[in-house]
């Protein structure tokens, strides 16, 4: 296998090459040796890839630019969008913040799983869902007590006490929206309310998330 890593990394191989150090006596120029670095198991998705067959880094950064381009309309193409950041996958995860696109919160979703397999939004509400008992009880335990945020908890509960059915997106709501209550944090730059009756697809071709 040791062999094997070796051919790679001469090759040209960024995957292997990027943990490969020579660094000695008569080359110190060279990189450092990279020891105890965590290696990628079976079936796990390359940190490091190479750039796609028949393209460079010119041609790669040609793409980035039409990406910005494009995200700075008013309509997105989100297809477009969608299909040049997974041509530029290879070159983004060397220089991952001049990238524009990962602010959309879909190319936020379509990076995670280009480097987890994992479907963000999915895990994400599985995690949530686990956890929302205990974030309940803490927040009927912070309700009971007296203070600004104790009486913004005691509203959200009380209506959420109100309904008839507890269905998961009803308590979904109510955890979120009662999170950022909790810790304090400014309603508005986590939560936008919209008319069900408008067109969902236009605020959210306008949205933009974080990333970190």
């Amino acid at each position: 296998m040791g062999n094997y890593r070796t051919k790679l990394a001469r090759s040209g191989c960024l995957e292997v090459s990027v943990n490969k150090g020579k660094r000695s006596k008569n080359n110190p120029d060279k990189d450092p040796p990279h020891s105890n670095i965590k290696r990628a198991r079976r079936a796990e998705v390359y940190f490091l890839p190479n750039f796609p067959k028949g393209r460079n880094q010119a041609s790669l950064e040609e793409m980035r630019l039409d990406i910005l381009h494009e995200v700075e309309k008013s309509e997105k193409n989100l297809l477009l969008i969608d299909n040049l950041m997974q041509m530029t996958f290879s070159l983004r995860r060397q220089e991952i913040v001049k990238w524009p696109a990962p602010q959309i919160e879909s190319q936020v979703c379509a990076e995670f799983h280009r480097i987890t397999n994992t479907n963000l939004r999915n895990q994400f509400y599985v995690e949530l869902d686990r956890h929302t008992p205990q974030l309940f009880a803490l927040y009927r335990q912070k309700a009971s007590h007296t203070g600004k945020v104790s009486e913004v908890l005691r509203d959200i509960l009380r209506i959420y006490d109100r309904e008839d059915m507890h269905d998961i997106n009803i308590k979904r709501t109510v955890v979120l929206r009662a999170l950022a209550v909790y810790l304090r944090e400014d309603d508005p730059q986590f939560f936008k309310m919209w008319n069900i009756y408008f067109r969902a697809s236009s605020y959210q071709n306008n949205l933009t998330a974080g990333t970190g």
